[in-house]
């Protein structure tokens, strides 16, 4: 089993924030959502991000937001703690 690649969080914070804004919007940027999926796939539980895609695909897009927004936040709990280290 192959260790999950270390997680550049600035990176999938911008890319989080960026989503929020354009689905703010109604809109949906396709390819930060796929970058952000797929930097988040091992660092985040699989159904999370089902339920996000579903959200999106039901243009529930609110709903999307406030997940994205979610894990965004979780991510960055669980990295605060080694950063003070």
């Amino acid at each position: 089993m192959h260790a999950a690649p270390p997680l550049d969080l600035d990176r999938a914070r911008r890319l989080g924030e960026g989503l929020v804004k354009s689905l703010g919007r109604g809109a949906l940027d396709d390819a930060s959502l796929a970058e952000l999926t797929a930097m988040l796939g091992s660092h985040v539980d699989a159904n999370r991000l089902a339920e996000l895609s579903d959200a999106i695909e039901d243009f529930d897009f609110e709903s999307a937001r406030a997940m994205v927004a979610a894990v965004l936040e979780s991510l960055s709990a669980a990295a605060d703690p080694l950063l003070r280290q």
